[in-house]
């Protein structure tokens, strides 16, 4: 059976058609509502939004391939949003944020800019001290305030909140209520309790991150400052000891059902690692001697050593296994894995090559210059075990011309882009792995925009999913976008427009997921901790080899573990336990 290429369709069936009556419904509101009564409403409903955030998603499997439907169950479980902006009950992420752009600028608060903030909700100070409990959820109100000392009355303010250790990094959840008061939650698990630095950052103010579409880096609107620092200590029980329900909070290994789960908010963490950690000749951060090789459960399981991270790992609702060579080899073994995707998927293939494969560079390659094309068709061996291997079909989606840039999802306006996919499926051996994402590139385009193609994006490919018979329907695994980081944070694809455009395009994944079920790696919520400078990315990618003579460090050492826990991700993804 030879599949077709699905046709695009027009707006007029999207987004752009349903936003016509909503527009109307908008302008009637402004001639209705004073200044003061947006101030009260979006008051009244930040003192909902706490209660109102917790979301549902009920994917589950029924028997059969890695392609099998999924049919919702009666009680779904409840799945954190994460969400960046708040939503009302029984509205859509995508209408809300177009929303509040389209309102933006018009009532004369909408025109001030933050200039410092104040944290409420923490415990008071016990000799000069801020304590917190281990495994408590503190939900805390961040507060904007003009120059003048006045509460800033709206939003759009996008803050970098980190909190860190030596041996704990992540992102608190922050969601934007719209009125100037931003809702932040901590939470630390008994096992890294500790001295803990609290930092809040104003990246951008006034939604103008949202603004950014220009082909350079644009620092005109972007204000990278630190708006408070605070130090907080996480304290264990009188006895100082960590029993079993205190060590371990719900932490199991990632099944099947777990990567239906759209958004994630997890941290990295490290037990011992090497204070002295230094690179080797090749530029590679090998530190962990073999007493401290493997993971600490239940935070990860396996060879912790073959990240080169001196000890750090990621772990979300649920913990990664780290895969030996061999068990890798084993789960990619006879696998056709097509991608569609950006840069960033030519490191990760490579990573997972290099790193967990052990397969053997090409004799006139070395490892600080090898790369993989942006589109290619390669068979891929084990060198160990040459009756064991994989296919990798790469289509890149950054232009319809491989080497340009600047299009991402817009790439399915071009047939030639469309035929080349619908071909990978029209032979007599079907591809088994479909991992895809939209990338940086989309940041190059407004929101009225990127949602017309999301929309359309959406529909091609369940237009070509519905195409293919169910005995060869590929497993789907969707990554998003990773955030920017270092001087990119204030690229066209910055991290507040490429959060909320992750958010559109999970949002309308779902929305078809009976049809078309997704699996869901979150790369944003797993590079943010790490992306305030360049020393783990290079902007827009956090898989560089060691050693890569590419800028902006010419050869100088850097991090590059991220995207190797990114490939084992993967790999958990597509081989999950029999459980």
């Amino acid at each position: 059976m030879k599949l077709s290429t699905p046709k695009r369709v027009g707006a007029s069936k999207g987004f752009s058609a349903q936003m016509d009556d909503k527009k109307k419904l908008v302008l009637v509101l402004i001639a209705i509502v004073t200044s003061g009564g947006i101030v009260l409403l979006l008051s009244v409903l930040q003192q909902h939004a706490l209660s109102d955030l917790m979301t549902n998603l009920s994917p589950i499997p029924s028997a059969g391939g890695p392609g099998s439907l999924y049919i919702p169950p009666e009680d779904p479980p409840n799945w954190s949003n994460f969400s960046n902006i708040y939503v009302p009950p029984g509205a859509s992420y995508t209408d809300t944020l177009f929303t509040l752009l389209k309102l933006n600028g018009s009532i004369p608060c909408h025109n001030q800019s933050t200039n410092f903030t104040k944290l409420h909700g923490l415990p008071k100070p016990r000799k000069g001290k801020v304590s917190l409990q281990y495994n408590t959820k503190y939900s805390l109100d961040l507060v904007a305030y003009t120059e003048e000392g006045k509460r800033r009355c709206s939003g759009g303010d996008y803050f970098e909140v980190d909190l860190h250790s030596d041996n704990f990094r992540s992102r608190p959840p922050t969601v934007d209520y719209g009125n100037g008061t931003y809702g932040v939650e901590l939470e630390v698990p008994g096992s890294w309790a500790g001295v803990f630095t609290l930092e809040v950052s104003l990246l951008f103010s006034n939604w103008h991150g949202m603004d950014q579409v220009e082909l350079a880096i644009n620092e005109t609107f972007c204000v990278k400052e630190v708006m408070m620092t605070k130090e907080l200590h996480v304290v264990l029980n009188e006895t100082g000891v960590l029993d079993s329900v205190q060590q371990i909070p719900n932490m199991n290994r990632c099944t099947k059902e777990d990567f239906y789960r759209p958004h994630w908010s997890g941290r990295w963490t490290r037990g011992w690692f090497d204070e002295n950690c230094k690179p080797d000749k090749e530029k590679r951060y090998r530190c962990l001697p073999p007493e401290h090789s493997s993971c600490e459960e239940p935070w990860c399981f396996g060879p912790l050593y073959r990240l080169e991270s001196n000890g750090w790992s990621y772990s979300a609702h649920c913990s990664f296994k780290l895969f030996e060579r061999d068990e890798a080899w084993e789960c990619l073994n006879n696998r056709w894995i097509v991608i569609w995707g950006d840069s960033n998927f030519q490191d990760t293939i490579r990573n997972l090559l290099l790193f967990i494969l052990d397969w053997q560079l090409p004799s006139n390659q070395n490892l600080a210059e090898f790369q993989l094309e942006r589109k290619y068709e390669k068979f891929f061996i084990n060198p160990y075990r040459p009756d064991q291997s994989f296919q990798v079909s790469m289509i890149f989606n950054g232009h319809h011309l491989h080497w340009d840039n600047g299009e991402g999802l817009r790439t399915l306006n071009y047939q030639e882009h469309t035929d080349w996919i619908t071909m990978h499926f029209n032979g007599t051996k079907a591809p088994d792995t479909l991992i895809m994402n939209s990338g940086l590139h989309d940041g190059y385009h407004e929101i009225d925009a990127f949602i017309e193609e999301a929309d359309k994006a959406v529909e091609w490919w369940l237009g070509l999913y519905k195409q293919i018979p169910d005995d060869r329907k590929p497993q789907l695994l969707w990554r998003t976008t990773v955030a920017p980081a270092g001087l990119s944070r204030s690229m066209p694809g910055n991290p507040q427009k490429m959060e909320s455009y992750n958010h559109i395009m999970m949002e309308k994944l779902k929305a078809v997921r009976h049809e078309m079920p997704v699996k869901f790696v979150d790369s944003f919520d797993m590079t943010f901790p790490f992306h305030y400078t360049n020393e783990f990315s290079d902007g827009g990618h956090y898989g560089r080899a060691p050693g890569t003579p590419l800028k902006p460090w010419y050869r100088s050492p850097h991090w590059y573990f991220v995207d190797i826990m990114l490939a084992h991700i993967w790999l958990n993804a597509l081989c999950p336990p029999n459980v």
